[in-house]
């Protein structure tokens, strides 16, 4: 949970605050403004979860201080709300889920207008060629620490990587991508939310997929993709994700190739590179190359197994 201390209530925040409060007074009595047209987000509740929304753009402003706009504040939001915000000694500030801003709707009927999730069915996990040929032949990707600014970095959890997300402009990890269906991985494991990487362009959402209860964990929250309003979700058998943002999913597991659905090349962005930096040589390299040295790494690793294989018989 993170903490929003932002800005005193200013006049504009109040006088939004004022017209929801309006609508929600004319819905009750059934009087409806000229020209207003019927809404279903003009229902009270509704109205009270947009005012939540407002309120949690505000500091902290103290009741009993008129230039915060603390005492106005309080004749404003119903007793539901208030009974949310207000603690005792004034306002305090509201702790609001990190996930919050890469919250997306489960798609709703035409004509509504809040922004979608996407279905999720696929993940995938990228990595350059020389990690390609080890993956290929362990058949296995194997579970390492984590080693960036993240703050699992002290804990010694070993994860495999993968995300949702494909890149138009290529991708920063690798060439080589390996696909797995969203089902297999998300089965049987529970969902942490970890954090958000801002400084990211996009920025990136980090969820911990574990078969582990880390419930009482201080470095990740549980999170419950049915009822938590994140950047992942699930209505029935149907998962979606925000792919507005960059999905990295934290498997604490090695991934058997035997559920890698799909092998691809893919492009190397031109200029970024997470792994090697500015000389990573895979950003001069273009799929198809990367595609033919991978099958010959393979046809050479089967031409020599065989090869063994046979002289084991004949000693025999």
């Amino acid at each position: 949970m993170r903490t929003v201390i932002t800005r005193p209530l200013g006049g504009e925040l109040l006088e939004q605050l004022e017209d929801l409060r309006r609508i929600d007074t004319n819905h009750r009595q059934g009087d409806k403004p000229h020209g207003h047209r019927s809404h279903p987000t003009d229902a009270p509740w509704r109205v009270l979860c947009r005012m939540t929304s407002i309120v949690r753009s505000v500091s902290f402003a103290s009741a009993g201080n008129p230039a915060t706009g603390g005492s106005r504040l309080q004749k404003l939001i119903p007793a539901p709300l208030s009974s949310l915000c207000r603690r005792p000694g004034g306002w305090q500030p509201m702790l609001v889920p990190e996930w919050d801003p890469y919250a997306c709707q489960i798609p709703k009927p035409v004509g509504y207008t809040a922004k979608p999730c996407s279905e999720l069915t696929e993940v995938h996990h990228v990595v350059h060629v020389p990690a390609a040929r080890r993956i290929l032949e362990d058949g296995t990707i194997r579970a390492g620490l984590v080693y960036d600014e993240s703050r699992l970095n002290r804990s010694r959890l070993c994860v495999t990587w993968l995300s949702a997300n494909t890149w138009t402009d290529g991708s920063i990890y690798g060439t080589v991508q390996f696909t797995f269906d969203w089902g297999d991985i998300i089965n049987g494991q529970q969902i942490y939310w970890v954090e958000a990487m801002t400084d990211y362009s996009p920025s990136a959402y980090r969820l911990l997929l574990t078969d582990r209860n880390l419930a009482k964990s201080s470095r990740v929250q549980v999170y419950d993709p049915t009822t938590d309003d994140g950047p992942l979700k699930r209505k029935g058998k149907t998962w979606y994700w925000n792919r507005d943002f960059t999905s990295e999913f934290m498997v604490e597991a090695d991934l058997s190739l035997s559920l890698c659905k799909k092998l691809s090349f893919i492009r190397h962005h031109e200029t970024i590179c997470r792994l090697n930096g500015p000389s990573c040589p895979e950003k001069r390299i273009d799929h198809p190359t990367t595609g033919g040295r991978i099958m010959a790494f393979t046809r050479a690793r089967s031409s020599s197994r065989w090869q063994a294989g046979s002289e084991q018989t004949a000693l025999h």
